[in-house]
């Protein structure tokens, strides 16, 4: 499957987007992203696992270098390092790879307490000519809440407890509310800890919005149900400034992995919702829906 990367029209748009990227491309460079790096902050469950199995995959792309952060002490070694390539100054070696920095998890820094990290990174990177590029993804509520349980709950997670039938009222059982914007301002904790009532309120995830639509802070937001024909396409343009790539998201590890756990648990599916599910589900997860809308323009998601 052969993914075609499709930009707007709008060319001012497309040179703002790739800009900073592209800042210190050659004639005479191979590959224009050499010694760039990419920060992906990982929201559970909005497609990041297939991110990972693909740019990670050394074969595939042999110019990334991808590091995964699930602890505190992770981040601070890619920290350092991110620190020690931005302040090297600008680049002299072309055979520097592309570092891949995905944040996903446990007591690694939240996007809200990265807010300040990442703006200087990003004038750091301008200042030196290092190809840089931060970005997320977002997934429609109601569609996360059912992939979330699924994932969680029915193919079974020891962090949430014993595995549960695929039932509408299990599924209610375990809803949360706004779960995408709670991860974005206090990380994954509050996921495993359903007890103390974790929440957030509407000027958190405005902040959150704020931060998302900032171009200093943020230059992708991608939505997991256009992961096919925008995220990965872009992603793949960056790393090997080419228009087109071959990424076949259906022979992932993760793809593979979910469907071995279809054959072993029925999941449930969004179509089995009710209408009282589906309009408890949209309860919860105003504030998400409207961070989901916020960070939308036309076909395309991107910073303004």
């Amino acid at each position: 499957m052969q993914l075609q990367l499709q930009l707007p029209r709008d060319d001012e748009w497309k040179n703002r987007l790739f800009s900073q990227w592209t800042a210190s491309t050659t004639s005479t460079t191979a590959n224009g992203g050499d010694g760039g790096i990419i920060i992906f902050v990982h929201v559970p469950k909005t497609g990041g696992t297939t991110i990972r199995d693909i740019f990670s995959n050394a074969t595939r792309f042999p110019q990334i270098r991808y590091w995964a952060l699930y602890s505190l002490k992770h981040f601070r070694a890619a920290q350092e390092e991110v620190d020690q390539r931005l302040q090297s100054g600008p680049r002299s070696d072309y055979e520097k790879p592309i570092l891949f920095v995905e944040l996903h998890g446990h007591n690694t820094p939240t996007l809200v307490e990265l807010q300040s990290t990442l703006s200087t990174w990003k004038r750091q990177a301008l200042e030196h000519k290092i190809p840089f590029f931060v970005f997320t993804l977002l997934r429609n509520p109601v569609d996360l809440a059912v992939s979330f349980f699924n994932f969680f709950h029915v193919f079974r997670d020891p962090r949430f407890g014993p595995q549960m039938e695929p039932t509408v009222d299990n599924l209610r059982q375990t809803l949360q509310w706004n779960p995408q914007c709670l991860y974005l301002v206090k990380g994954e904790r509050p996921y495993f800890r359903p007890d103390l009532k974790y929440n957030v309120t509407a000027q958190d995830c405005h902040h959150v919005a704020s931060i998302l639509q900032d171009p200093s802070v943020m230059d992708w937001v991608g939505h997991t149900d256009r992961l096919s024909t925008e995220t990965l396409p872009l992603l793949a343009h960056l790393v090997t400034m080419t228009a087109t790539a071959t990424i076949d998201p259906s022979f992932t590890t993760s793809s593979n992995v979910a469907a071995t756990r279809r054959q072993r648990h029925r999941p449930l599916s969004k179509h089995e919702l009710d209408v009282a599910t589906m309009d408890t589900i949209r309860t919860m997860t105003q504030l998400d829906h409207k961070l989901y809308l916020q960070t939308t323009t036309g076909t395309e998601t991107m910073v303004p």
